[in-house]
């Protein structure tokens, strides 16, 4: 089933007409074009989330190492065991990409995937139940006395039980993509409605805290909450929801910070990495040359971090850099897993890798696949309340051989449609039509241990303006 996408009146096609057949989705092309959506969704004051469909073997989650053994989940649909020396212990299989980071609680794996289950796993590799959630799940969960917190895509945050009942739920009015955060007693997250919110270990509002903008990741340290936005500034919102500061970057956020040695490190996709006091100011910043989503992680008087230009950084937390390693697709959000003097991270090359303080290779492993994930994007107009999808997938060499003289072959078109709209007086119309999953499912369908539910598909046409 072709899928294709308009924006305005008479400026042609957007996308890529494609088949089913996984074997043409390879290369990294439809990445680049996420980047530049990225730029144009912050020209035109819209908001976007990304998600990665099935085919393709990318890494886009991160790695954890429990004893002596790599957890990573990718876009082949499979959750890996690894040995630290890079052979495969076992592999389970879901029904979707996993693009969420594993947690280990009392020797057992949890892991959510994008067929809306979160999974609960022996470290054996045996499955001991799973939990079926309203919708996908990329949020890490956040484990803490025998309860399980974890976001949906439909925009509810869950509790269960050790045992995959549950327990509670709280809805927001969009996507939940970010990892909870647990302190004092309560639960802290933020939704794609623009809100940060704080909820009792009942499920019970505490508070809730319009931001700038959309919120993707948090981290906690000392009773203070830190993080990024879209709208370009860094914040520190104290346990009870007051604003302590904000200190404005250079682009969008996306990553988490990461707290160590009194200062705050965050990656941005103004091809940025700060490093900020506790206090607001920025102390300095590190250049790349392309955009930072992965978080950091810190040993010591290190900090590492992947980009999107293909490379893990070792810098020290002076900022002055150690050294880099290349890798042969974006490090797009994996962030670092740190063990005996090792360093574990995915990448959308369909490798983990695992490098030496040094920064050589000790070895790769190789997901099922080896060609780079289909990427979509959901573009969120705030002033409608409603969405539409972009899509892209690579080509074959024939198809992209073919496509280039044809004007409409990628991002590159997409971004001067939407400018090119965007220059009609300020009228930014949007119009799609295509196959997409229902986000408005039963009461019901959603939300417990039952494992024959799936999400119908619907055709939809949506003309969407704002002026």
């Amino acid at each position: 089933m072709p899928e294709y996408f308009r924006l305005g009146q008479g400026f042609g096609r957007v996308g890529i007409e494609h088949s089913r057949d996984t074997s043409i989705m390879h290369d990294i092309e439809h990445y680049n074009m996420l980047a530049s959506a990225r730029e144009v969704a912050a020209k035109y004051k819209v908001s976007q989330i990304w998600n990665v469909q099935e085919g393709g073997g990318s890494i886009i989650g991160s790695p954890v190492v429990h004893r002596n053994t790599v957890f990573v989940g990718a876009c082949d649909k499979n959750f890996y065991a690894l040995s630290l020396d890079g052979r495969q212990k076992w592999r389970f299989a879901t029904n979707s990409v996993i693009c969420s980071t594993p947690r280990v609680y009392n020797d057992t794996i949890f892991i959510g995937s994008y067929d809306a289950r979160m999974y609960a796993l022996t470290p054996e590799g045996k499955s001991l139940w799973s939990f079926f959630g309203k919708g996908p799940i990329y949020s890490t969960p956040e484990i803490i006395d025998d309860r399980i917190y974890f976001g949906v895509k439909g925009g509810i945050l869950y509790c269960l039980t050790s045992e995959g009942a549950l327990k509670w739920k709280f809805a927001t009015a969009a996507p939940i993509t970010t990892s909870p955060v647990f302190h004092d007693g309560r639960i802290y997250f933020a939704s794609w409605d623009k809100n940060l919110y704080c909820v009792d270990s009942s499920g019970r509002l505490g508070w809730k805290m319009g931001t700038g903008d959309i919120v993707t990741n948090m981290a906690m340290h000392e009773g203070v909450l830190y993080f990024g936005a879209f709208d370009r500034n860094f914040y520190a919102v104290s346990a009870s929801g007051k604003l302590l500061w904000k200190c404005q970057l250079g682009g969008p956020v996306f990553a988490a910070p990461v707290v160590g040695n009194g200062r705050a490190y965050i990656g941005c996709l103004d091809n940025n990495f700060y490093c900020i006091s506790l206090e607001g100011k920025i102390l300095w910043k590190f250049g790349t040359t392309d955009a930072i989503d992965s978080t950091a992680a810190i040993e010591g008087r290190r900090v590492y971090f992947g980009g999107n230009d293909d490379k893990l950084y070792a810098l020290g937390t002076d900022g002055k850099p150690i050294w880099n390693f290349k890798t042969n697709g974006p490090i797009m959000a994996s962030r670092p897993a740190l063990h005996e003097g090792n360093v574990y991270f995915g990448c959308y090359d369909c490798r983990l890798y695992a490098l030496n303080q040094e920064g050589r290779k000790l070895w790769s492993f190789q997901t099922s696949m080896s060609h780079g994930s289909h990427i979509e994007i959901d573009i969120s107009v705030n002033a409608a309340a409603q969405s539409f999808q972009v899509t892209w997938l690579a080509q074959s060499q024939d198809e992209k051989k073919k496509k280039d003289g044809e004007g409409w072959s990628g991002l590159s078109q997409y971004q001067r449609a939407t400018e090119q709209a965007g220059s009609y007086g300020g009228h930014f119309a949007l119009e799609s039509t295509a196959y997409v999953q229902s986000e408005s499912h039963m009461e019901g369908e959603y939300g417990g241990l039952e494992d024959h539910h799936k999400p119908k598909k619907q055709k939809y046409a949506k003309r969407l303006e704002r002026g």
